[in-house]
């Protein structure tokens, strides 16, 4: 537990309070540090929640879950919206041998944003990029649709989108942004995807540099492709970083 206290405990680190949306970790798996096994990370899966108090799969980590000693604190980390985050919890167990956290409404990002976000809404179009059988020669037969951005960064966007998208998906994005330094085409990463309102989801996706996406083919290849998707650098993406600093200035 003693890494993950440690970042909770780092008085140099802004406690972050917030009420988080539960809802959105059925079904994920989550680390959990105890007091019990110090220094062993625990993994188990989210079975279900209510308010503030997270239903865990007791049967986890070989039944070290299910004889954890009862109202003991915990510290958790788990992905949560657009960061990784760390929160204590408290363990509880109820009938039926069913395992239960409370957490604690204090968060701590595990990791500060590394590019400057804004709230912006643009119109985007995009059109999922199948990265082994693409060729610059079927890019009209690919199927484009359009949403708009919730928020902006040199890193990647924020999408308001009606489908589903799965993480890892790459997909060709074209982002109505009057900034030189974001070419028309780019080339993006489906980060994380999670349910908004009724209908709707929240994608995050990050944008591929040029540094990275060389790596992602042969030479051969990358002459197949739109020259476009290997104009933003991470140079581009520094220096823009630095504009929209200034545009919250």
């Amino acid at each position: 537990m003693a890494a993950a206290e440690d970042i909770l405990e780092n008085k140099d680190l802004a406690f972050e309070s917030i009420r988080l949306d539960l809802s959105q970790l059925v079904g994920q798996d989550i680390n959990i540090y105890s007091e019990q096994i110090p220094g062993k990370k625990l993994v188990s899966r989210v079975m279900a929640v209510s308010g503030n108090q997270v239903q865990i799969n007791q049967a986890g980590e070989a039944g070290l879950i299910e004889n954890l000693v009862n109202n003991q604190k915990m510290v958790l980390q788990f992905a949560y919206r657009e960061q990784e985050i760390a929160v204590r919890a408290q363990f509880k167990k109820g009938a039926g041998g069913r395992c239960y956290l409370i957490l604690d409404e204090k968060v701590m990002p595990l990791m500060q944003r590394k590019y400057v976000r804004v709230g912006l809404v643009r119109p985007v179009k995009l059109a999922a990029f199948p990265l082994t059988t693409f060729s610059n020669r079927n890019i009209a037969r690919l199927r484009w649709i359009q949403m708009e951005t919730i928020n902006f960064s040199s890193g990647g966007i924020l999408l308001n989108i009606s489908s589903y998208l799965e993480k890892g998906v790459h997909l060709l994005l074209n982002i109505d942004v009057d900034e030189p330094l974001l070419p028309p085409l780019v080339l993006g990463r489906v980060c994380h995807c999670y349910q908004g309102a009724e209908n709707s989801f929240k994608a995050g996706v990050e944008f591929v540099v040029r540094e990275r996406g060389s790596r992602m083919f042969t030479p051969d290849a990358r002459k197949t492709l739109p020259p476009a998707i290997f104009e933003y650098t991470s140079v581009s993406r520094e220096k823009l970083n630095k504009i929209i600093k200034a545009w919250k200035q």
